[in-house]
């Protein structure tokens, strides 16, 4: 499964056990998700999108972008 997280297009790619917490900065953020096969798409809507983070659900780390991705992606057609 892959998290987008938008306006920055950030991916963050979860195994089936993960569990991924977004949360936003310190003023206000309002987010809207966006569900499809495969992917799942945070947009920041309000609030400071560079505050923004991806934080692991089980240990609490931070994650980077491109977390997880995998070799070769995106996949050329």
């Amino acid at each position: 499964m892959c998290l987008f997280v938008e306006p920055f297009g950030e991916d963050f790619w979860m195994q089936p056990e993960e569990t991924f917490v977004v949360v936003g900065g310190t003023v206000d953020p309002e987010f809207s998700i966006s569900v499809m096969a495969g992917h799942v798409i945070v947009w920041a809507n309000a609030g400071d999108p560079y505050e923004v983070q991806v934080v692991d659900g089980a240990s609490g780390d931070v994650l980077n972008c491109g977390h997880r991705r995998p070799d070769g992606w995106p996949q050329a057609t």
